[in-house]
């Protein structure tokens, strides 16, 4: 194997690895979002104290539509479900681009970068 082949893999493994663990994240902050609205007294493993607290966050007004998509919008969605979209497909691209990376590299790294 060339050495730009492994170091594709180690990076396409690196991107991997950042996107697994960005969807769960992102899968954890959604959990904390719909728990907290089914449940007042749901209390998150991130709330660490009256100041420092996660659902205090995913509630206030920048919790959905990044505070700037208007609440009329059909884009206006909690952001944790704009991070799992993100990292589902950024870990896609990243398993498509490793395997067609010779024939379609200029495509690819285009596509990862944004």
């Amino acid at each position: 194997m060339s050495a730009t082949k492994r170091s594709v893999r180690k990076l396409n493994a690196a991107i991997t690895t950042t996107c697994i663990l960005g969807l769960a994240t992102s899968y954890y902050a959604y959990y904390v979002e719909v728990a907290t609205e089914e449940n007042d007294s749901y209390e998150a493993m991130c709330d660490i104290s009256e100041h420092i607290s996660c659902t205090r966050a995913f509630s206030s007004e920048f919790g959905k539509g990044f505070g700037i998509i208007p609440e009329t919008s059909i884009f206006y969605a909690p952001n944790s479900v704009y991070g799992l979209i993100f990292y589902a497909l950024v870990a896609m691209l990243s398993a498509y681009c490793s395997e067609n990376y010779f024939s379609n590299e200029i495509v690819c790294c285009f596509l990862i970068m944004f």
